[in-house]
Parts: structure tokens; sequence; C-alpha cells
């Protein structure tokens, strides 16, 4: 059975200082404004757009409304060598994701290059890590705790925005009932 929900994972987020395009990674930290610790959150059967070369593990996704929480901004003064950086995620107390971004598959260094490689990157723009292994689901009434070691922590309740009800007429609930019992 496949269970859809609202998954979320913790991300390591970069923001960018300047517009460029085509970063070498040597002067990838010379575009960074500053960092931040970030919670994504998405239906379960969403489907992340690939780049395209099907072979890369880089994916870009073109909607984020609503679906990425961040702390607030840590300058790069505060986090001076940003790839050892440690990221982890709590639910309702329980530790669930927990990384250190040596670990991870781009130094943040490769991440602005390849970033800034499939399109232009602005001020103000922000370019998320990939997870930790360890995505969690959430619901209505959860505590989320985010943060990057010995620097930030950020806590976020999990509400519900609306509700949807529907109301069926006794006709409509008839001929379901009716259209159930053919074999």
């Amino acid at each position: 059975m496949r269970h859809v929900g609202v998954v979320a994972e913790v991300h390591f987020g970069v923001i960018i200082s300047k517009e460029a395009n085509e970063i070498s990674k040597d002067h990838a930290l010379d575009y960074v404004n500053g960092y931040v610790v970030a919670l994504n959150s998405r239906l379960r059967d969403d489907e992340f757009k690939k780049a395209d070369d099907s072979k890369s593990s880089f994916a870009t996704i073109t909607d984020f409304k609503d679906s990425v929480v961040i702390s607030n901004v840590i300058t790069k003064e505060l986090l001076p060598h940003p790839n050892a950086a440690t990221i982890w995620a709590s639910l309702n107390g329980k530790e669930c994701q927990r990384a250190n971004l040596t670990d991870a598959r781009m130094s943040v260094q490769e991440l602005i290059e390849k970033a800034s490689q499939l399109k232009t990157l602005r001020a103000g723009d922000l370019v998320l890590s990939g997870t930790p292994a360890g995505s969690f689901y959430i619901k209505n009434g959860d505590t989320v705790e985010i943060g990057i070691e010995d620097v930030i922590r950020t806590e976020i309740s999990v509400q519900k925005a609306t509700e949807v009800t529907t109301t069926i007429t006794m006709q409509e609930h008839e001929f379901r009932q009716k259209d159930k019992e053919f074999p």
C-alpha cells in the first residue's frame, strides 16, 4: 500500500549575494550572502523533476509555494566553514535526521557551481542541499525542530491551514451504493 501524506526533511541552504551564472567552485563562496537551515515538505506522491542529465542526482524543483520553512539567516562570519556544519531535525523531541555536510554528495561550493550551470542565480536566491537519510511524516499538531549544530535551532509548529469537507446528497449516496453492487 502506498502512503500518501506530508513528508518533511531538513536541508542546508545557501543564500546567493549577487547575480551570476557558470560560477566555478573555486569562487563559489564569493557569491554567498549567508546560510539557513530549511525544512522542506511535500506530498509523498510528488515527483522531483530531474535535470537534463538523467544520471544526475541533482534535482530541481520549480514550485516551493508554502513548502519550505527557513531559519533566520546565518552570516558567513558565524559559519566560516560551511562544509563542516552538521544539520539535524527532530519530530516531537525525537531526532529523525542528522548529518555532517562533509558526508554530502556535493560540497557547498559544488552545489553553487552546479546550480549556476542550470540557471542564472540572482541575489536572494536560495539553493538547498540534498537531505540526510531519514525523511519523516508530519501531521497537524506536530512540533519539528531543525538546526545547525552549535549555530542555530528553529522550532516549527505544524498546523492545518484549512479543512475541506464534502456533503453528499442522499441521491448521490444511493447511486454510489448501487454502483458498488456491480461485480
